[in-house]
């Protein structure tokens, strides 16, 4: 190790004293990152059309169809919106010392792309907040993982960053729309003549599909309410990191802090394997 790269973890270990516990601060980035990663949920309801289309017909289909073409947009919009964030926290761990994952200093951010789309309840004001974390990203990036950074970085940007997890839990609750919507469409299926024996054999069947779907939209709805859990742990952890820093409690933020991380893994290691 360099003689520059001693010197920057001994100041930041001396800035650590009073402050949250270096390896869980690190833990702590690398979880949410994971977390913040996880695309299935945006894919499933992107492709929500794609599942109706195999029962809609008529005005039905073609409403389905429309919506679909919005998702598509929409959902590349989201998938920013978590790049951006997941940037914030690798630099966020890289300014703990840890050098093991690539940061891409040429990085400017995404908010310029993104529109301003209240029907997937990420408003202007999660626009704007966003963009300040880009802004805060992209310029401690640049500096070329200065260690004693570390407490600059997250307390300049725990209010956007908190706006802005407040803002992708709205997005969380369109997905929960949307799934009403589609289970409560395809159960309108089941409501069938039952006269004849063939009619009878048809609602069977549809039975038997609306149990599988009705296991399908159970586990995607425990995905969500597992992804809301984690957003709320990963802003009650940097809130924690900001406390220690101002040694509001540090003793209670550091024990808060590591059990968010230990909470953090159980739920994403649940929702994952779900």
């Amino acid at each position: 190790m360099h003689i520059y790269n001693r010197t920057g973890l001994y100041l930041l270990m001396l800035i650590l004293v009073g402050c949250a516990n270096y390896g869980d601060v690190r833990k702590y980035a690398n979880e949410s990152k994971k977390v913040l990663a996880y695309k299935e949920l945006n894919s499933v309801w992107v492709a929500t059309d794609n599942r109706e289309s195999r029962y809609l017909f008529g005005k039905d289909l073609k409403n389905s169809q429309k919506e679909g073409l919005q998702r598509d947009e929409i959902g590349k919009e989201i998938l920013k919106i978590h790049t951006t964030v997941v940037q914030y926290f690798i630099i966020m761990e890289q300014l703990t010392g840890d050098y093991s994952t690539p940061v891409d200093s040429s990085f400017k951010g995404m908010t310029e792309e993104l529109k301003n789309s209240r029907s997937y309840g990420f408003n202007v004001s999660h626009v704007n907040a966003l963009a300040k974390i880009s802004e805060i990203l992209v310029n401690w990036a640049q500096k070329h993982k200065q260690h004693k950074a570390l407490k600059e970085y997250v307390t300049s940007s725990d209010p956007h960053l908190q706006l802005v997890l407040k803002g992708m839990k709205n997005i969380l609750r369109v997905y929960k729309g949307t799934l009403r919507n589609e289970k409560g469409r395809f159960r309108t299926l089941l409501v069938v003549k039952k006269d004849t024996a063939q009619d009878r054999i048809v609602a069977a069947l549809i039975n038997m599909e609306a149990e599988r779907r009705d296991a399908v939209y159970a586990s995607y709805n425990n995905k969500i309410v597992s992804m809301e859990k984690l957003l709320d742990k990963i802003a009650k952890g940097h809130s924690a990191i900001v406390k220690s820093y101002n040694k509001v409690n540090s003793d209670e933020a550091r024990k808060q802090l590591d059990a968010i991380v230990k909470d953090l893994i159980k739920v994403r290691l649940i929702m994952e394997t779900a």
